[in-house]
């Protein structure tokens, strides 16, 4: 949680949730360094919950890797048991089985408006303190779906 990037997400999350009158849990946050390992181990956390949750949002592609290897090592099925969205560049998603749905963020566009940025600094001699934002598209796909029903532990 130490880049502006992480931070604004989150904040979005809990903006999101107190739009829609919903609890936010912190504990179904997890904070990790974006690598496939941590997907899988973060992953692994949250399904070890006494309730685990019913759906999980991966903020990059690497993470999203790691979370699907730990639900199909416990032979959950997508989205059947749990729903996942992915939040990321690749366009790999829609051959996943199932096709992931996916927020797919602009990689190519944010390069270029950050590259334009610099140089408009360079020569300008100072930098724009306004924002630039770019649009992602959210792409449904077959990996999300309706609330699973929990089944009771033994």
């Amino acid at each position: 949680m130490d880049s502006w990037y992480s931070i604004e997400r989150l904040n979005a999350f809990k903006k999101v949730f107190e739009d829609k009158g919903l609890e936010y849990d912190e504990s179904l946050v997890k904070e990790s360094d974006f690598s496939k390992t941590a997907g899988y181990s973060l992953m692994g956390q949250l399904l070890d919950m006494d309730q685990p949750p019913t759906s999980v949002i991966c903020m990059n592609d690497a993470i999203t890797l790691g979370a699907l290897h730990q639900i199909h090592s416990r032979n959950l099925k997508v989205p059947d048991d749990i729903s996942v969205l992915a939040i990321g560049c690749s366009d790999m998603y829609e051959l996943f089985n199932p096709p992931l749905t996916t927020i797919k963020t602009p990689v190519i566009d944010i390069g270029k408006t950050a590259a334009k940025l610099l140089i408009k600094a360079i020569e300008n001699g100072n930098r724009d303190e306004g924002q630039t934002i770019l649009a992602s598209d959210l792409i449904i796909r077959e990996s999300t779906g309706e609330l699973p029903r929990h089944k009771e532990k033994a």
